[in-house]
């Protein structure tokens, strides 16, 4: 399971990795770490986008999940183009809350899988990016930064709001029973040659 490298910045994710069974691939890790670990899994729960990429690179099937607005759907719908897949995404509840007071909850309730089209990410992303212009993420500080310090540091309000390493071990488990993505073999392969192409011709200019 590998959540997005925003995300594993807040606590509980190891947590509730170990309660549902899943092996948790930090994506800070190092390049051959993180890659070694995707190429020898046998199905990918990903947040990260690079993630879903080095999965299919290997021929890994991936689900994707989001957690909080912190979703860039453009990239997806913007890659998955390139390999004729849809994007789809479900909403899984984080096990720490003071991610989401950080990025914003979406409004759909938790579980719910969306769907996205070439012009729904679009407009979705001018629209992140309009908030993000007129509000950020939200000020270092003052009464916002310190309600979330006190929700991240107060394990009873993290019960209270309904959050923790349990709810979201059950949802990576009812994610891992989900349909998978994975692109065709002969699309990869196709892409793969013409890259290494590039790449080749690339080489040669330079000399």
């Amino acid at each position: 399971m590998i959540p997005h490298f925003e995300t594993i910045a807040y606590p509980g994710w190891a947590e509730a990795c170990a309660q549902a069974g899943f092996t948790l691939i930090d994506p800070r890790g190092t390049p051959a770490d993180v890659i070694g670990a995707i190429a020898r899994a046998d199905l990918v729960l990903t947040e990260s986008l690079h993630g879903a990429i080095l999965a299919d690179v290997y021929g890994v099937p991936w689900i994707a999940f989001g957690c909080s607005r912190n979703l860039s759907t453009s990239k997806w719908v913007d890659w998955l183009a390139t390999l004729s897949l849809d994007f789809s995404t479900t909403l899984v509840p984080p096990p720490n809350a003071a991610q989401l007071l950080r990025f914003g909850k979406r409004a759909e309730p938790f579980g719910t899988t969306l769907t996205f089209t070439l012009d729904e990410a679009m407009r979705e992303y001018a629209g992140r990016m309009n908030q993000i212009e007129k509000t950020g993420y939200g000020p270092p500080g003052g009464p916002r930064a310190w309600v979330k310090s006190v929700v991240a540091a107060v394990p009873p309000l993290q019960r209270l709001l309904g959050y923790s390493p349990a709810r979201t071990a059950e949802a990576l488990t009812a994610l891992a029973a989900r349909p998978t993505s994975l692109s065709q073999e002969a699309r990869r392969d196709s892409l793969r040659d013409r890259m290494m192409e590039k790449l080749y011709a690339l080489d040669r200019s330079m000399r």
